[in-house]
């Protein structure tokens, strides 16, 4: 029986060729690094990069205040007749707070609170580029601005934070705390959420901005109402039960709504049920209520 070789010139060949496909595989993947290094920003903040209109609705004014490191910011305000309460709105990532005029009075007439929509530096024409630090620090500000208009403690806010704006909301309730968060389609680490859809890539090693509200959450003892859809693909509710599994909030309560995406409206019985628990945790008289 004989055995068939290769020659020395067929190895050395196979060798090189070999070497060369390794060599562009190599480049491919740092090229792939290096972009979505770059692109970071404009990955985690669209809302900074679209031209996205106002909306306006009745009674809901805009106002203006400062961050800590100056940067002048502009929010939502509505202020219901016999307002009991305040309420400051974190929105997500792809939206401004000029367009969630209509949620700011809506939450407003609901829960019979002053409501302010925080804005982010870098949307909606506002001066710098975001990034984790620059956007809690605009949380806080948000937060402080309240309390000085209605001359309050920070922990007798409510916060209210949706998907990017729940990392907001935790920040800020480790830092004062509140006298209730909600936190709506929110993740428990955004590194985590990003690390599932880029499974190839070393994301906890190069993403800047991390948010890890597992480690916030835990200096926000107060309660805590939290609601997730079950079909969400943008952020598994995986990662919204991580975060209230861990969460030392008590009393807490975890709405998990069926069929709802991460962009979808929240079903009219979902909202009655955070209701239920938000109006039990202010003690104020439960209102019939339905998401629109």
């Amino acid at each position: 029986m004989s055995e068939t070789r290769l020659s020395k010139p067929h190895r050395s060949r196979l060798k090189r060729v070999v070497g060369a496909a390794m060599r562009i595989a190599a480049f491919g993947y740092a090229t792939i690094l290096v972009f979505l290094v770059a692109m970071e920003t404009r990955l985690v903040y669209p809302g900074a990069f679209m031209n996205i209109p106002p909306e306006s609705a009745a009674g809901v004014v805009s106002v203006d205040y400062e961050s800590a490191d100056g940067t002048r910011l502009t929010g939502q305000l509505y202020e219901p007749p016999n307002a009991k309460h305040t309420l400051v709105y974190y929105h997500g990532n792809g939206i401004t707070a000029a367009r969630e005029s209509t949620t700011a009075a809506w939450l407003g007439d609901q829960l019979g609170a002053n409501v302010l929509v925080a804005e982010y530096r870098g949307f909606d024409g506002i001066d710098g580029s975001p990034d984790e630090a620059g956007v809690i620090a605009d949380a806080l500000a948000a937060r402080d601005f309240a309390c000085q208009r209605y001359s309050i403690r920070p922990d007798q806010l409510i916060l209210y934070g949706q998907s990017l704006g729940g990392g907001c909301a935790v920040a800020v309730a480790a830092q004062g705390g509140a006298k209730l968060l909600v936190l709506d389609r929110t993740f428990d680490r955004m590194v985590d959420v990003a690390a599932d859809k880029y499974r190839f890539i070393p994301v906890n090693l190069l993403m800047r901005n991390q948010y890890d509200s597992i480690a916030r959450i835990q200096n926000y003892s107060g309660p805590l109402v939290q609601m997730h859809g079950n079909d969400d693909t943008l952020i598994p509710i995986r990662h919204g039960k991580h975060l209230y599994d861990e969460s030392p909030c008590s009393p807490k309560h975890f709405v998990e709504i069926d069929a709802m995406g991460h962009n979808d409206p929240t079903p009219p019985w979902a909202w009655d049920e955070c209701c239920e628990q938000i109006d039990t945790i202010l003690s104020i008289s439960p209102k019939p209520a339905s998401f629109q």
